[in-house]
């Protein structure tokens, strides 16, 4: 799978997470979610953060509307200044009856442009389409935040496990040692003639186990 193809997975479940969040839910939760979900579906770790907090910004990764926030505008209403009613359509879109229409040979062609002085250029700040490296470097220091957070949280789950297991095997231990511990001690008086070998055997077995 090319780098592309991952980053393009990884949006997509960005987005997904960005939309189904709970209310009241910061970019954190929306990013945990997002590399939750992209190893839950390619079995690895989503390695191309850093990249792909590059490009998010571009309007090729934006998130597409779904088809009903696509037309949740259509069912608004706009007023008419004829009626003074509101009629279903665009939202917000004011109807004039007596709007002039303008004669389209009135300018058969449209002004040339007006040159930008240098020193508007330069009032204009950085173009949209070179961010500032600034940014670039607080992003990529939130990253790394996060990243850190999500380790110690991988740690601490692992501190717990290690811990977990190591109560078990105690505990087994111990059912071990008190089962021993009672045929070690049950008298053969009402054993079996040809069982008292046997019992005897298992008795000295244990015996040289705990020395």
């Amino acid at each position: 799978m090319t780098m592309q193809t991952k980053i393009n997975t990884f949006n997509g479940l960005y987005h997904q997470a960005d939309r189904l969040c709970p209310s009241g839910s910061d970019d954190a939760y929306v990013m945990k979610q997002a590399l939750k979900d992209y190893k839950s579906k390619e079995k690895i770790e989503f390695a191309h953060v850093a990249a792909w907090e590059v490009v998010r910004t571009n309007q090729k990764w934006s998130p597409v509307p779904l088809l009903n926030e696509e037309s949740s505008g259509s069912g608004l209403k706009r007023k008419s200044s004829d009626s003074g009613n509101y009629t279903r359509g665009s939202p917000n879109v004011e109807i004039s009856s007596g709007f002039d229409i303008p004669d389209i040979n009135e300018y058969p062609s449209p002004p040339p442009p007006r040159r930008q002085t240098r020193k508007q250029k330069k009032d204009k700040g950085p173009s949209s389409k070179n961010e500032d490296p600034r940014d670039i470097t607080h992003k990529f220091e939130e990253y790394k935040a996060m990243k850190k957070e999500i380790m110690e949280i991988k740690r601490v789950r692992e501190e717990k496990y290690l811990t977990l297991a190591d109560e078990q095997r105690e505990a087994l231990r111990q059912t071990m040692f008190d089962k021993d511990f009672e045929t070690y001690n049950r008298p053969t008086d009402n054993v079996h003639p040809k069982m008292v070998e046997i019992a005897l055997a298992r008795k000295r077995e244990i015996a040289k186990k705990y020395g």
